[in-house]
């Protein structure tokens, strides 16, 4: 089987995507085979996920997002990445791209050409806690979200240097409970309107946009920042937005084409 493909970055989240948009969409088996063959940075193209784009009669398109070991999950990165191409193919209406993903419709802003925000949905955060690592106490704040499964946790470092951040991120990794509850941010704050983030994610939970928007609701919620904030992320920039009213979160980003090819898969293969 060949594919032509597609490979987006978002923040240094990286997704191949296969238009599949006129006809041709493998069985769900052979999308999660194609995406584990693809996504390894050793013998496939690498990338952190795949994303396979599906006639919709309703609908731009369907988007199916696999992360690299071939699961299916939703992924705001990919979600903006697919937008993108979707923008550039013709289906942004009234600056809107709407499509269908792990079963909810999901709708996209098309700022302009480059530029997409996304609803994350109504952020819902709570007081600090502490944990014990080795004798350290380590204060952090929960954030959830009513349409993302899961829940950050945002830890806020004033004066730590990069080796001690590290040795902190290698701690919480080893902390089984941490892990199981939480998808934990690191962040730091530079002013009222800008922070930069350092997420603590496994590979299979990579989100920039996620973790943009637990750590500006928790930025906003201590008062550290407005509504508005620029979020540094180590590959590029994102822009939280949060409406004082609803608290519903919106991210903006800029997605961009890395390079196209085409791929041949073994469908033998595993």
């Amino acid at each position: 089987m060949e594919l032509d493909f597609y490979k987006l970055n978002l923040c240094g989240n990286d997704f191949i995507l296969f238009n599949l948009l006129k006809g041709g969409l493998p069985s769900e088996e052979s999308r999660a085979k194609i995406t584990r063959h693809i996504s390894r940075r050793t013998e496939g193209v690498g990338s952190n996920g795949v994303i396979f784009l599906s006639e919709n009669p309703e609908f731009s398109a369907t988007v199916h997002h696999y992360n690299y070991a071939g699961i299916k999950t939703p992924c705001f990165d990919a979600y903006l990445c697919a937008s993108k191409f979707l923008f550039d193919y013709g289906f942004s209406r009234d600056g809107k791209i709407s499509f269908f993903s792990s079963g909810s419709v999901v709708t996209v802003d098309s700022i302009d050409s480059l530029t997409f925000r996304i609803s994350t949905g109504v952020a819902r955060t709570e007081n600090e806690e502490m944990m014990r690592i080795n004798g350290n106490e380590y204060m952090y704040t929960p954030v959830s979200f009513d349409r993302i499964p899961g829940a950050g946790a945002v830890f806020f470092f004033f004066n730590k240097n990069r080796k001690e951040k590290e040795e902190i991120a290698r701690l919480f990794n080893l902390e089984n409970d941490m892990s199981r509850r939480y998808k934990t941010v690191f962040t730091t704050v530079y002013s009222n309107d800008e922070i930069k983030i350092e997420p603590v994610f496994r590979r299979l939970e990579k989100d920039m946009i996620f973790a943009a928007s637990v750590a500006g609701s928790a930025s906003s919620y201590r008062s550290y920042c407005d509504n508005e904030i620029l979020v540094n992320c180590k590959g590029g920039e994102l822009f939280f937005q949060k409406n004082e009213t609803t608290n519903n979160v919106y991210i903006t980003g800029k997605p961009e084409y890395v390079f196209r090819g085409n791929y041949y898969f073994d469908e033998s293969d595993s």
